[in-house]
């Protein structure tokens, strides 16, 4: 290679990182095609093109980049990461634990890797909770921890007082985060509490310039690192911080290792503990969080005596026009599900119920079904399942409106384990399609029998697979009990879009305001010895 040659690559290779940092792909992609026209071995030009292809859902484009550049280099750590997240969402859990783990054999402070594992495993039926704790335990000592001072003391510690509330995301915008933090926002007693947004994500779109309008104070932090962050949050006075990222992609959990607020609290995208001393609370209900399971959680469990999330629907909901299954002459499953959740142990239960039901067919919508290498490996599990391919429909994603539309073509939504729907699983209930599950053992698998036991549908919660095959089949049956459960779902719908904006945001209000008086009670008593 001549020195020209080295320095356009490495001028290309600039460009193509800025442009991916900036949300610029083609630009980003262009440039790193560039630079493998020169030198089709650039491990670092294939390592980037791999990562673009995995964020637009082209899986299988994306895990023969990123094998092509574990194989040139492999002792860079990252590599072996990112191809684990690719294979992770692609549905081939295993194998990307797998990479996750020779990342950190690689690096053992990769704290990302690390994060990246422990959220892994929760997608996997072969580790138990005790081993996720173990993990979420392991990654707060080794890099959190030591991050973490004394605790906060509340500057003016009146437990009376109008109170500053911080919510802290990378996903404020149109993502699950942004839609259920709105109504929250919205509905906030600005009497009581003074809502800042702190948005970790250069991306924006209308849903950010709602939340913005919506806030009393925002901050963009994604420039900042995780002490000019901290700095930030003390100097805005902050009581109360409540993280809404967990350990994925855009958290900013080491600033709150730093302890910049007196109260500091995990909501929304939370499926169990953070491992951190720092996080005083994570917010749950008493079906999600049962008794007897503080024991694995380092935060404090605040159990709310509804659906630990706002369940009122977008305005834009479409009408209900469901298909007519008798008409149709057979019924139709669904699951919208991601594809991470869709591992060995759900396929054999779907198959065992479409084989039940010789004439039906199942629905599946996902990122990734587009990239025809992932559609054809998930058609091939279901065929070696005895699962004929007529009988499949593998749709690629859709505008959020489309997507809720689409479930009028659905009469039974299946979800998945050992990781559970959430937002799917509401949305399936908005649109009148009532969601077999199977309750799974912590959080994760947790979400979806919450929901429909505050929802009045207990009869569809599962504790055994053969419960979850059972109930499956007895709705693609018996067409009058799915009727029966659309009229009880056209009464819930009722009943949340009247009332559960405003109810919700006092219940979680009624906590806050509970943490805020033991930590002002707890301040008394240190100065009182």
């Amino acid at each position: 290679m001549t020195t020209r040659d080295a320095a356009t690559i490495k001028a290309l290779l600039s460009h193509a990182h800025e442009a991916q940092r900036s949300g610029d792909v083609l630009a980003s992609e262009r440039a790193c095609w560039r630079v493998l026209q020169i030198a089709p071995d650039n491990s670092e030009a294939l390592h980037l093109l791999g990562l673009l292809h995995g964020e637009c859902g082209n899986y299988g484009l994306a895990a023969t980049l990123l094998r092509r550049a574990v194989a040139l280099d492999p002792g860079e750590a990252s590599y072996h990461y990112n191809l684990g997240n690719v294979l992770v969402a692609s549905g081939q859990v295993e194998r990307g634990i797998t990479s996750l783990h020779h990342a950190l054999e690689l690096r053992p402070d990769y704290h990302r890797a690390h994060s990246g594992l422990y959220v892994a495993l929760h997608y996997s039926a072969l580790y138990d909770p005790r081993a996720r704790h173990i993990l979420a335990l392991d990654w707060a000592r080794r890099y959190a921890d030591p991050l973490t001072p004394v605790p906060a003391t509340p500057v003016d510690p009146d437990p009376h007082r109008r109170l500053r509330i911080g919510y802290v995301s990378g996903e404020l915008r149109c993502h699950p985060v942004g839609y259920f933090l709105e109504p929250v926002i919205e509905a906030h007693d600005r009497t009581a509490y003074e809502v800042y947004c702190y948005s970790n994500d250069p991306r924006s779109d209308a849903l950010t310039d709602r939340l913005r309008a919506l806030s009393d104070r925002w901050r963009d932090v994604w420039p900042l690192t995780d002490a000019e962050l901290c700095e930030l949050v003390r100097r805005d006075g902050i009581d109360i911080l409540v993280d809404l990222s967990w350990h994925l992609g855009m958290h900013r959990l080491f600033a709150f290792a730093r302890r910049p607020a007196p109260v500091q609290v995990t909501w929304l995208a939370a499926i169990n503990t953070t491992g951190m001393r720092a996080m005083d609370y994570l917010v749950g209900d008493q079906h999600l969080c049962p008794p007897g399971s503080d024991e694995l959680y380092t935060e404090r469990l605040v159990r709310l005596s509804r659906f630990y999330l706002p369940c009122n629907p977008p305005p834009d909901l479409p009408g209900w026009a469901p298909a007519d299954p008798l008409g149709r002459g057979f019924p139709v499953f669904g699951c919208f599900n991601r594809l991470s959740k869709i591992g060995p142990e759900v396929l054999d239960l779907w198959a065992k119920i479409l084989l039940a039901l010789p004439r039906a067919r199942l629905r599946l919508i996902a990122t990734g079904l587009q990239d025809p290498v992932t559609s054809s490996r998930l058609m091939r599990a279901l065929e070696g399942r005895g699962v004929a391919g007529e009988r499949l429909e593998l749709l690629s994603p859709m505008p959020r409106t489309d997507l809720l539309a689409t479930y009028n073509d659905i009469d039974v939504a299946l979800d998945t384990l050992p990781y559970s729907g959430c937002t799917t699983s509401l949305e399936a209930l908005w649109m009148g399609v009532p969601v077999v599950t199977l309750e799974g053992a912590d959080m994760a698998g947790r979400a979806t029998s919450s929901l429909l036991r505050w929802a009045g549908l207990q009869e569809l919660v599962s504790r055994t697979q053969e419960e979850y095959i059972d109930i499956a089949l007895g709705l693609g049956r018996d067409l009058g009990t799915l009727a029966r459960l659309r009229e009880h779902l056209r009464r819930w719908l009722r009943s949340v879009s009247m009332s559960d904006q405003g109810s919700f945001t006092a219940e979680l209000e009624d906590a806050y305001r509970r943490m805020w008086r033991d930590a002002c009670q707890t301040a008394a008593g240190r100065q009182g010895a």
